[in-house]
């Protein structure tokens, strides 16, 4: 009996580069791609299709096994009702199904397995020729250093599929690799694939905003997830939204300085500072009260005391220390002699 792979798949339109690339012998690709590209299913084919071609061991990690297991091993298709690995590795290609490792083998030798890249240094057995990193930008990054060498050996290929969380390790990576002639990448949003209509779109974003109770984490989720926005926030990120407009109005970048000169920030010391001084006054104003007894003292003694903290906050808000007070004197003796 024939089998042909894929089996009843085909890449949707956007995804076809991808495929063209792998089927002509593309080693390694990058694809940063919005949620419900369709990412896993490609790999999943093109595992199978792979293993079929060249007998070896082939990866598919998630960041952790739990992960993996949800959702490839026991992840079921919710337009066909069929599990996602019967789809693309039909039982009459295997000889074997074990749960307890999630691994195919197939009837030419070929292993195929569902692991977590967390534990990417206890991984044992034969060395992959293919190897699948999902949610790559979740994943720890020392993964790939593990495996990058077993590959550059073997002649295997490996493929990233992500979608942002925050400019962080996958985001780097992919720009360097965008420069590299040896790598396929690839950034798909949702307003250039057609999965969404922008009805749909508008609701996911008015919902995002609605669920986190923030229009600006939620803008950034959507931004994320669905526009494939690179400087997006992460999730609890803090000014992400000020931060981005100022870098699209060009306001963050180099400012020429003389190495010479001293450059100062003190906010960070400011607030240290006027904290603890307005606890001490609130604490000598404790102290006093529980050891005096006249009333006339007391009063003024209190009165001071808050005067001090009104002060004290004033200079906090007006973004001077009593140091830049003291320079701001020193400046105005110097300017006088």
């Amino acid at each position: 009996m024939e089998i042909e792979l894929p089996a009843g798949w085909r890449p949707r339109p956007y995804q076809t580069a991808l495929w063209r690339y792998l089927e002509d012998g593309g080693l390694r690709a990058d694809v940063a791609a919005h949620r419900r590209w369709g990412k896993d299913d490609v790999a999943l084919n093109w595992a199978a299709v792979s293993a079929i071609q060249k007998p070896g061991v082939y990866w598919h990690l998630l960041p952790e096994a739990a992960q993996a297991r949800k959702a490839i091993w026991e992840a079921v298709n919710p337009h066909t009702g069929r599990r996602r690995i019967d789809e693309a590795f039909p039982p009459a290609i295997r000889t074997s199904t074990r749960d307890g490792d999630m691994s195919l083998r197939l009837a030419n030798g070929s292993v195929w397995q569902v692991l977590g890249s967390d534990n990417y240094d206890s991984l044992v057995g034969a060395p992959p020729v293919g190897v699948v990193f999902s949610e790559w930008a979740l994943a720890k990054p020392e993964a790939w250093t593990y495996i990058r060498p077993i590959l550059a050996e073997n002649g295997g290929w490996a493929l990233f599929l992500w979608t942002p969380r925050g400019r962080n390790h996958a985001v780097r990576a992919f720009e360097a690799r965008s420069r590299d002639g040896a790598w396929f990448t690839l950034r798909s949003p949702a307003t250039e694939t057609e999965v969404f209509t922008p009805t749909q779109l508008a609701r996911e974003r008015a919902e995002l905003v609605a669920e986190t109770g923030s229009k600006e984490e939620g803008e950034a989720r959507f931004a994320s997830e669905y526009l494939v926005d690179f400087d997006a926030a992460a999730p609890g990120a803090y000014y992400a939204t000020l931060l981005g407009e100022a870098q699209s109005a060009r306001r963050i970048g180099r400012v020429p300085h003389d190495p010479a000169l001293a450059v100062h920030t003190a906010w960070f010391y400011r607030r240290i500072f006027t904290y603890s001084a307005c606890g001490a006054n609130f604490a000598l104003l404790g102290a006093i009260i529980l050891r005096l007894h006249d009333p006339v003292a007391l009063k003024w003694l209190g009165l001071a005391l808050i005067g001090a903290n009104v002060v004290l906050g004033t200079l906090y808000l007006a973004g001077a220390t009593v140091t830049d007070w003291a320079k701001l004197v020193a400046a105005g003796r110097r300017d006088r002699a």
